[in-house]
């Protein structure tokens, strides 16, 4: 019987993957290594035939509720302030921007400890506007995911 160093050292996690016609959407959950975010992300733009991307980060800045990596080719996002220094973007979420150039990365006003950010409502609405102008998803997915947020009876939600 072969044993992998690697089996010791990665544990297996499962990524919830669903998809609609035109989108498909990966959730990674949070990781403390951040070499399996690079390992990962490389096998996600791999295997997942997408002409773009749109990824979604948790970060902490002040005077607005959303924030974006440059992005010239997104026009459903041109409202969108650039995040500034010194803020910046970890996880999976950096590591897909590393991975492919057609990504749109949104970044979402959170406070907390890392992988345990707490996201307030004004920004997921805000967000939910941003990602369903870019899929073309219709007014009624941002008011769907505001009315869904809203009735966790709380300011903020786990992302």
């Amino acid at each position: 019987m072969s044993h992998s160093h690697n089996q010791d050292k990665y544990k297996s996690i499962e990524i919830p993957i669903i998809g609609g016609e035109s989108w498909v959407s990966v959730t990674v959950p949070p990781s403390e290594n951040p070499i399996a975010y690079n390992v990962l992300a490389r096998a996600i733009v791999e295997h997942i035939p997408a002409k773009s991307w749109i990824t979604i980060a948790p970060g902490s800045f002040y005077g607005h509720t959303i924030a974006k990596l440059e992005s010239q080719k997104h026009a459903s996002a041109s409202e969108v302030p650039e995040l500034q220094p010194p803020h910046f973007v970890t996880g999976i979420a950096a590591a897909v921007n590393r991975c492919t150039s057609d990504v749109l990365c949104l970044v979402v006003n959170a406070e907390g400890q890392s992988g345990y950010e707490r996201v307030d409502a004004d920004a997921l609405a805000d967000v939910s506007y941003v990602i369903g102008s870019a899929m073309n998803f219709g007014a009624e997915y941002s008011k769907n995911v505001a009315k869904a947020v809203r009735r966790s009876e709380s300011n903020s939600i786990y992302v």
